[in-house]
């Protein structure tokens, strides 16, 4: 007995080591911007919050109406503040979810509460309106002052831009004003110390802001683990959802350890490959300031990328921590799993997951032996060793689309390139670009301001009274413009044009300190941090901006900024140096001082191209609506670095304004890959073409960016094309005289490294100016048709040419038009109907035939000629045969025959069918096609179709994320293009019963690919199928049969839900209805509306195959009950009754108690206390799979259920006529 104990107490002892090798903790992110930051009507020191936004517009107050004609925000604000989920998460839900973890030793949570989401549940909770109400900030006091077993706050206010701003793509007096206000505001609504750690928005981290962090007081930063893992040396390069869906990691991120032990998954595109414990582990970074190369270290703590998104979402367990975690982590440097999502979003915002999934979770990791905690508490327990320094990528978490994390914030700022060649595109532009130069022209305005007075008060910059300065006023409007998510919704509604309101009115206020041209000017200029394209030079490309194909890219790379100063620009340069090893460590700082020293090169530098970055939609997309132009914009500036290869290259771009003030943005690098040459040779030839008098000297001039390469031309003078084999240039020549015939000269340019030039053409006449005819195929039928003529060499209209040019003249009984052409320049052309359609830019000097429909010129006339027709020539496509469901037969004719046409084998005359487009035959069919003209008329073409039965199938898809909307999108799997008619998103698939399921029938021929959506911006991975098939999300796999929740097993049992109105008189009644046992589907809020069958008052709704539901009623989303739960019919008079005639419900004198032990092992059990005739008890999982049903009778006995199941959640239901009743239960 004494050996068993001491056994039992070793094992118990040992499993508390193990358990204390992985933690979890939780962070909810809390934000809603300012809306609109427009002066307040109540006090125009001020920007307005949201109450004030919302009655100007609600009152029809003119304050906020435009050119446009109406009043803003267009955002319904309303709407978004009165959400239910959110009046809980913004002032009591995460106090009464962290309430549910004081069993645990250090049970907790942090709470991210952005500074403008403060001021805006503030002018709510003062106005009385939408649920809020003062004292609202007293439930996170409380929080905040329950403590940890170490003397930790269980809930930790944590650090944060007061504005939800991008911290890596601000500047660091932004940042650091940003940081200062948050501060203060944080101390004036919660109190007490600030936190020591920070939440960057997004999760978007960059080294670059250590710096800004540790001075003002920051000893911590969550990072996304993804930008850990994307920085080893034995990152898998799998491309994909699961893997790499964006660039790869760039060589200069790369650190010298192995991750080992890897493990990957994605849900709704998200996803990535992660290594334990390294990716699970805090560690510290740092950057070293460039100018002196003092150090800034600082923790970071990762979150989980992957299973936070997981935990916003829907419920989790500990499996994948268990599988892929806990085996790898170790007692001296532990795994911690932060589990970071927003708080007031999604799933993840409302109470089943504060109040279950929350304590759920944290339950089922203690009795793992894990160890709930917060960060702090594990920080302090485990200190990271001072020597665990490691490279953090640029980026953010994984959750917005078509970012995925992308390492510079493409969801914020998309680039400026080509999509034809993946190239940096100096003419490039997009919405979130010009509202970077917006902000960074409006910035150097306030900083300027700031500088010439003298300082500012924190607390001014807050709250401007009409005592603050006209500094403090522009640092007040201008921090609005930094806030992430206007970029991140768009082009939605009026996002795009807050920055420039609040930019607009930060430079009002700053010109009234420095004035339009200030005398005095002691602040450098501003510059946008700089970007690159490609972002790996010489190295692979992918993800959203390459389409999601893998791309080559050059190794010459673009860098780009933008860059403004009140006083104007002297000069913007490129400086970079190449590194002798190609490598960066962390012990040695050579690469990341101004100064550098042994081991990388002197500094090289270029001037970059600068030009004004466009104020106006310059692509007139009709979604954005410019209708307030910034007061200033500023200018981009670019330059590019060509001809490096297999290098580390350092750099960084230098403005001095027009007062000798430098500003240097922060040193980055970049790892350039194998040479992959863009090296332009560039080449002129002079004169240019036209008509001369007399002979003329022809001058050639070529050079290569290539490196000590000299340049060779090469041409020739009969209209061949040139090539090294041709005559070499020498010298200036003579070509040509008064009596020459005209001449077409062709040059090309070689360097040494076989780079060539583009081929030059140049067409001289000489003596009188030729004339030619230029004919043109009206294929569109035009009413009219115009040529417009130019000068080709200067692209300028040439004199009486003006748009749309001249109208061309019809010839004879054909579909050619004719004009002549005499000008003593290379004429460029353009046809047009001087009605929007035009072809593109087009050139000939001499007699021509254009054909539009096919961009071709011919010598001769190629078809329809002018004069008499020919006889019509027929041909049919595709030809007869054998065909699958259905073909589309198309019929065209030559020489403008008309056609006609028969399907049941009598042979065609005029007086059949007249052809005008495709016919679609859908059984076997003889056509017989003919043709007439004016000539004549064409032999009779005879086809057979035999069409065979389509070999359907039917595609399964279940709906895990309880989508409103299920879509199936089949498209070509040979060319990756939809199928005719199936445009995306595709077509409705059709519900199977009650189930999860959605099916779609396919009676499509071609080798198809399948895309599952919900036609809101989530989708699965392109897919195939060829037969029957059962495709589930949850495990990303296809089912000959279907796997689980099947329709099959769908339940005959109705669940009827009753609701008294008759107090409420609520107009209309709304049953929002989720988590359905078994496990069905979920309503989109707020729900379906409710019928009063009877007239009773009592309103009535039937879901079919469920037997329990959690549901909320309402009055369309507006005044609402709490979270409710029902097993069997059910009616509801604030609360569930069981006698609704009387509205006296009936007395149960029985007592259940909770289940013991919970978790259990394979038997689980309950106390009755209390006489029960017949109680009827099931146990059903989350997917409401049955694995326990019986009737007992007790008295004040024990009800023991034997469960031999798997690990996981489960329902255990008591009902008869007076008891309904569910508890979960965990194994």
């Amino acid at each position: 007995m004494k050996n068993t104990n001491l056994f039992l107490l070793l094992l118990f002892v040992y499993s508390g080591i193990v358990a204390q090798q992985v933690h979890t903790s939780y962070l909810w992110h809390m934000q809603q911007p300012n809306y609109w930051p427009e002066k307040s009507k109540e006090n125009p020191n001020r920007y307005q919050t949201v109450m004030e936004s919302h009655n100007l517009k609600s009152s029809g107050d003119s304050w906020n109406v435009y050119e446009d004609g109406i009043s803003h925000p267009l955002n319904n604000l309303e709407e978004i503040f009165e959400k239910y989920d959110r009046v809980k998460a913004y002032q009591y839900g995460p106090k009464n979810s962290v309430q549910t973890l004081l069993g645990l030793p250090n049970g907790g949570a942090q709470v991210n509460y952005s500074g403008c989401l403060i001021e805006n549940v503030n002018s709510l909770a003062d106005a009385g309106a939408w649920g809020y109400s003062q004292g609202w900030e007293n439930n996170f006091i409380e929080a905040k002052n329950w403590k940890t077993s170490g003397g930790q706050p269980r809930m930790d206010l944590t650090g944060f831009t007061f504005h939800h701003a991008l911290a890596p793509l601000i500047s660091e007096r932004a940042l650091r004003m940003e940081l200062k206000t948050h501060k203060l505001i944080m101390a004036e609504t919660f109190g007490g110390e600030y936190s020591k750690g920070f939440w960057p928005a997004e999760c978007s981290f960059s080294e670059r802001i250590i710096k800004v962090l540790v001075e003002e007081g920051f000893q911590w930063s969550v990072v996304a683990n993804s930008h850990l893992s994307r920085t080893l040396n034995d990152y898998p390069l799998d491309y994909g959802t699961s893997g790499v869906n964006i660039d790869p990691p760039n060589g200069a991120d790369k650190v010298a350890t192995n991750g080992q032990n890897w493990w990957k998954g994605q849900i709704d595109g998200r996803g990535g490959t992660f290594a334990a414990p390294y990716c699970y582990q805090a560690h510290k970074a740092q950057y070293i300031d460039p100018e002196n190369g003092q150090t800034y270290k600082m923790d970071v703590v990762p979150m989980a990328d992957l299973l936070s998104y997981q935990n916003g979402f829907s419920s989790m367990g500990t499996g994948e921590i268990d599988a892929n975690i806990a085996p790898f982590s170790n007692s001296s440097q532990p795994s911690i799993v932060l589990l970071a999502h927003d708080g007031d979003n999604a799933w993840g915002g409302g109470d089943s997951y504060y109040q279950e999934s929350v304590p759920g979770f944290a339950n089922a990791a203690a009795s793992k032996g894990y160890d709930p905690t917060t960060i702090q508490q594990f920080l302090n327990s485990y200190p990271v060793p001072e020597s665990d320094i490691v490279k953090v990528e640029d980026g953010s978490w994984v959750n917005a689309a078509n970012d995925w994390g992308h390492p510079q914030f493409i969801n914020w700022l998309w680039p400026l390139y080509d999509t034809t060649d993946y190239r940096f595109n100096p003419d490039g532009w997009t919405e979130d670009a010009r509202n970077w130069a917006v902000i960074t022209a409006a910035e150097n305005y306030v900083l300027t301001a700031e500088d010439n007075s003298g300082g500012v008060d924190i607390a001014k910059v807050i709250d401007p009274s009409s005592g603050a300065s006209n500094a403090e006023k522009a640092w007040h409007f201008f921090l609005p413009s930094l806030t992430s998510g206007y970029m991140y919704y768009g082009k939605a509604i009026d996002m795009e044009v807050k920055q420039t309101l609040a930019g607009n009115i930060a430079i009002e206020h700053a010109k009234e300190e420095i004035g339009d041209t200030p005398n005095q000017d002691n602040t450098a200029p501003s510059v946008f941090i700089p970007q690159r394209f490609p972002y790996n030079p010489g190295g692979k490309g992918f993800g959203p901006i390459y389409a999601y194909q893998e791309v080559q890219n050059t190794s010459d790379f673009h860098v780009w900024t933008f860059a403004y100063d009140v006083s104007g620009l002297a000069s913007v340069e490129l400086k970079y140096r190449t590194d002798n090893d190609g490598e960066n460590p962390i012990s040695d700082n050579v690469n990341d001082t101004y100064s550098g020293g042994e081991g990388v090169s002197s500094w090289n530098s270029q001037s970059m191209t600068q030009k004004q970055f466009p104020k106006r939609n310059i692509t007139q997309d009709p979604e954005i609506d410019f209708f307030i132009e910034p007061t200033a914009i500023a200018d981009l500036c670019y330059a590019e670095i060509k001809g490096l290869s297999d290098v580390l290259v350092d750099y960084y771009v230098e403005a001095v304004d027009t007062k000798g003030n430098v500003f240097k943005t922060p040193i980055q690098h970049v790892y350039v890959g194998g040479f992959n040459s863009s090296d332009e040779v560039t080449l002129t030839v002079t004169p240019d073409s036209g008509n001369y008098d007399d002979a003329i000297a022809v001058v050639m001039e070529a050079s290569t960016t290539s490196d000590n390469d000299g340049v060779a031309i090469y041409y020739t003078t009969d209209g061949s094309e040139p090539s090294q084999s041709s005559t070499e240039y020498v010298t200036s020549f003579t070509i040509g005289d008064s009596d020459s015939e005209s001449i077409t000269l062709k040059v090309i340019a070689y360097d040494a490294d076989e780079n060539a030039s583009e081929v030059i053409t140049r067409n001289y006449t000489f003596g009188d100016i030729p004339s030619y005819d230029i004919h043109f195929k009206n294929t569109s039928n035009w009413n009219q048709v115009y040529v417009y003529a130019f000068d080709k060499n200067s692209n300028t209209a040439l004199p009486g040419w003006n748009w749309p040019g001249k109208l061309m003249t019809k010839e004879q009984d054909s579909p050619w038009y004719i004009a002549s052409i005499a000008e003593s320049v290379e004429v460029g052309l353009v046809f047009t109907n001087g009605n929007g359609e035009q072809s593109d830019d087009q050139f000939r000097n001499v007699n021509g035939w254009y054909v539009y429909s096919e961009d071709i010129w011919y010598d001769q006339c190629p078809s329809d000629c002018p004069g008499v027709l020919g006889i019509p020539e027929l041909s049919v496509a595709p030809s007869g045969g054998s065909y699958e469901g259905s073909v589309s037969v198309n019929l065209s004719s030559s020489n403008q025959g008309v056609i006609y046409y028969t399907t049941d084998g009598t042979e065609p005359s005029d007086s059949s069918f007249l052809y005008q487009d495709e016919v679609i035959f859908t059984e076997n069919t003889t056509l017989k096609a003919i043709a007439y003209n004016s000539t004549g008329q064409s032999a009779i073409v005879s086809e057979n179709y035999s069409i065979t039965e389509i070999q359907s199938y039917s595609v399964y898809y279940r709906n895990v994320s309880s989508w409103n909307d299920v879509y199936v999108y089949l498209f070509d799997k040979n060319t990756n293009q939809p199928l005719p008619g199936w445009n995306w998103p595709g077509r409705s698939m059709n519900r199977e019963q009650t189930s999860q399921w959605y099916s779609f029938l396919v009676e499509e021929n071609a080798e198809i690919g399948v895309v599952f959506n919900n036609n809101n911006g989530i989708q699965s991975d392109d897919l195939t199928r060829v037969t029957d098939g059962w495709y589930d999300p949850s495990t990303n796999q296809w089912y000959d049969v279907c796997p689980t929740a099947c329709p099959s097993n769908v339940s005959d049992d109705e669940l009827i839900i009753h609701y008294n109105n008759n107090n409420t008189n609520w107009n209309p009644v709304t049953l929002y209805y989720w988590d359905t046992t078994p496990e069905s589907s979920t309503s989109s809020w707020p729900g379906v509306e409710m019928t009063d069958i009877d007239g009773d008052g009592w309103y009535e709704y039937t879901l079919s195959g469920v037997e329990c539901a959690k549901v909320i009623f309402s009055t369309n989303g507006g005044q609402q009950t709490e979270d409710l739960e029902i097993c069997g019919e059910g009616w509801y008079d604030n609360g569930w009754v069981s006698n609704p005639l009387n509205k006296k419900p009936e007395t149960n004198t029985t007592l259940i108690s909770s289940p013991y032990p919970n978790p259990f092992q394979n038997e689980i059990k309950f106390n009755l206390l209390g006489e029960v005739k017949s109680l009827n008890v099931t146990v059903r999982d989350v997917k409401g799979a049955l694995y326990y049903s019986d009737t007992v009778s007790s008295k004040n006995g024990t009800i023991s259920i034997p469960l031999d199941v798997a690990k996981g959640i489960y329902f255990v239901k008591f009902s008869n006529k007076t008891i309904n009743k569910v508890v979960k239960v965990i194994k």
